[in-house]
């Protein structure tokens, strides 16, 4: 008998992790925009509530999005553990080293985005 069900568990722990790393990936392009134009766009969206609103809306619907589309449509989820098992150790490792440096790549992208 298992004591855990892998959907709960993808689904409150990869998605967040998808999604935040998505909204990183935003804030980056916003701050490099931002910075490249020399326009205080933060400024303008603290402004008032309703620009708040519309900023938070536009970040947080691409990744909710995305982790309906790509992942929980049909529960393809599901598919990519059964892909994942019958992989070799050596692809396992490749598509772990591949995940790390997306993941440093983002964040050192968000990192180096801002105009200090």
């Amino acid at each position: 008998m298992t004591l855990y069900n892998q959907k709960v568990i993808f689904s409150g722990t990869s998605s967040g992790h998808l999604g935040g790393i998505l909204v990183l990936f935003e804030f980056g392009v916003f701050n490099s925009i931002e910075t490249i134009f020399k326009i205080p766009l933060f400024k303008y969206i603290w402004n008032n509530s309703m620009s708040l609103l519309i900023f938070s809306l536009l970040l947080l619907i691409p990744p909710y999005l995305f982790n309906r589309v790509m992942l929980f449509k049909d529960n393809r989820y599901l598919n990519y553990y059964e892909i994942f098992k019958k992989l070799s150790d050596r692809k396992k490792k490749r598509y772990e080293t591949v995940c790390f440096f997306t993941f440093f790549f983002i964040l050192i992208f968000f990192l180096s985005s801002f105009n200090f």
